[in-house]
């Protein structure tokens, strides 16, 4: 009974040190987190110009305000993105998921993951900051190429470090309240001067006792005779206190280990929240990548079909000329219709004289056409009529197998906002937030299929 008793001082020991040991890493682990997504917001921001993506843009847009509204500190960095959502992804792993779609930045995130791995429970506060936020101009390297991070992100390294300051890290407040009890434990302990004069005091009263021991021997038996408090009912009061304080130790140490376990089933339920949020993300890209390709597949079989659509028209116009001939072999002839060829399976043949070319597809009263792109070096889906996707505009020479082309007047403004409007032609920019266009012109013909090919680009600078 007397080991079992002995043991549990030692085991509660045992269990709070392993549990302050769990706690600090996890913490630490938040604050790594923390410090990823402060450098990732400011590394993407500054190189957002460099990004032709508009939805990428945009995406990282609503992730960084919702950390600006929602994260205030390091132990917010797991809120949901969205609070109207339950199970909102979390601030964290989105933000994640944009330093993932560029390479520099995806090599600064994994950078700083790996400080996790490096923990010291040895650390002082200033020193666990001064790490956290440190980076390096020759250990992140992208394709085998240095990147300057440590000068590029220096202003964003002490502003990460001044906020880090500001806040009540938990990894060092427990630390803190022992460094204030050892305080005023030292406090209460007498000093030498006091020492001195308790000893005077106790030695004066035991020589006040020794010279009224006579007197008062007759007086202590009747007292114990009387009823009053013996010396074992005093020994008894005394130690109850100490017993009362060792029940309240632990009633606090049960209360806490129950809190502790409490709190870890809590953290493994989070964690499994968030795997099975990796894998919705893992899902939502797979998506994402299966409608791109739809996407693409729908393009390729709209061209198709306004080949088909070009092919018919052609059709048509050959089908009309073979008929203006024949009337006027009719005419030439007095009247007479002339003979049908016979094929080889005994049909006759419609097809047109031998040696007849093939006429321009567009009629001759067209003076403009309109492209929505250039892909390949020719024009796709040119038509008479400027749609909501037009961005060219064809002005067609009079015999209409030429013609210039230049930026239709209604697209100036998505081609400023997204130069990739214009791939098949030249671009210069002048300006870094340009505000209109300065055009000259190209030169495109037709040829035999009926397909617009580019024969000079046209030069699109953004002044």
């Amino acid at each position: 009974m007397t080991i079992r008793i002995l043991l549990i001082p030692v085991l509660f020991i045992l269990s709070i040190t392993f549990s302050q040991a769990q706690d600090k890493q996890d913490e630490y682990s938040m604050l790594v987190d923390y410090v990823n997504c402060k450098y990732a917001i400011e590394y993407i921001e500054l190189k957002k110009s460099e990004i032709s993506s508009n939805d990428y843009k945009k995406d990282f847009n609503r992730y960084k305000d919702a950390f600006n509204n929602n994260v205030k500190s390091y132990s917010d960095i797991y809120n949901g993105f969205n609070k109207t959502v339950e199970k909102s992804t979390p601030i964290y792993e989105t933000l994640k998921k944009s330093a993932n779609n560029l390479p520099k930045a995806k090599a600064l995130w994994r950078f700083i993951d790996d400080k996790k791995k490096k923990f010291n429970s040895d650390w002082t506060e200033e020193e666990m900051i001064d790490f956290l936020v440190l980076l390096s101009d020759n250990e992140i390297k992208v394709e085998g190429i240095e990147v300057n991070f440590k000068t590029f992100l220096e202003a964003t390294s002490n502003s990460i470090k001044k906020d880090i300051k500001k806040q009540n890290l938990n990894i060092f407040i427990n630390e803190q309240v022992e460094d204030k009890n050892t305080e005023l434990s030292l406090a209460d302990e007498p000093k030498a001067d006091e020492v001195g004069t308790i000893a005077t005091s106790i030695d004066k009263s035991e020589a006040d006792k020794t010279k009224r021991g006579s007197n008062q021997s007759s007086s202590r038996k009747d007292r114990e005779t009387g009823g009053y408090i013996n010396n074992s009912s005093v020994s008894f009061l005394g130690g109850l206190p100490f017993k009362q304080i060792f029940f309240v130790v632990l009633l606090v140490a049960g209360s806490y280990l129950a809190y502790k376990k409490r709190r870890g089933i809590k953290k493994i339920i989070n964690r499994f929240k968030s795997n099975f949020i990796k894998k919705e993300v893992y899902d939502d890209i797979e998506i994402s990548k299966r409608y791109k390709k739809l996407e693409l597949e729908n393009i390729n079989l709209r061209k198709l079909e306004g080949d088909n659509a070009q092919l018919r028209t052609k059709n048509k116009e050959l089908e009309k000329q073979n008929k203006d001939l024949q009337q006027r072999i009719m005419r030439l002839l007095g009247g007479e219709k002339p003979p049908e060829e016979i094929s080889e399976n005994g049909q006759p043949n419609n097809n047109t004289i031998p040696g007849q070319k093939e006429e321009k597809l567009i009629s001759l009263k067209t003076t403009h056409l309109y492209a929505d792109a250039i892909i390949n070096g020719e024009f796709h889906k040119a038509s008479e009529q400027p749609n909501d996707d037009t961005v060219y505009e064809l002005k067609l020479t009079p015999s209409s197998r030429k013609s210039s082309f230049y930026i239709y007047h209604e697209a100036y403004r998505r081609v400023i906002k997204n130069p990739d409007f214009v791939d098949g032609c030249e671009k210069q920019k002048i300006n870094t937030q340009p505000q209109d266009l300065e055009v000259e012109n190209g030169e495109g013909t037709l040829d035999d299929f009926g397909k617009w090919k580019i024969t000079k680009k046209a030069i699109i600078k953004f002044v």
